[in-house]
């Protein structure tokens, strides 16, 4: 069946009931709600790759998903994101590796006046929500 390990996926709570269902057969065995975001725990994921993830990215849903290492490869992370004008992000690095993700637009956004830690979560969550959205629209009208 393959090498497997266990793998840790973050969404935010609001899109938690969705995610359940696109997941179908695969239950988490662990599920904890932090803040906005919720993290389920999947057990005997084979290469720690869930192969549902891409359900998750056509739906709208930004993801998180970190797996422990294997036999034949290491631990490592792989994020989903959508950028404002509706298009895919993704970076995925072995926790081995030097991984960054582009912090531009957040770090000119700290620098405004006014920004709170609430500012910030806000930006981020809602951000996502919207260009999900916008993602969505994209796909609907043929321009994905």
């Amino acid at each position: 069946m393959g090498d497997r390990c266990y793998v840790e996926l973050t969404v935010l709570t609001v899109h938690l009931p969705q995610v359940k269902k696109l997941a179908g057969d695969y239950h988490a065995g662990l599920e904890r709600t932090e803040d906005d975001c919720s993290v389920l725990g999947y057990d005997e994921v084979n290469y720690g790759s869930l192969p549902w993830l891409g359900n998750l990215t056509q739906a709208g849903i930004a993801w998180d998903s970190r797996w422990h290492g294997g036999d034949e490869y290491g631990p490592g992370q792989k994020y989903l994101r959508f950028a404002p004008d509706g298009t895919i992000q993704t970076v995925e690095y072995a926790d081995t590796e030097l991984g960054t993700i582009p912090t531009d637009t957040l770090l000119d956004f700290i620098n405004l006046p006014g920004t709170t830690v609430d500012t910030i979560r806000t930006y981020v969550i809602e951000g996502q929500i919207e260009n999900g959205k916008r993602y969505l629209t994209l796909k609907l009208i043929g321009g994905t």
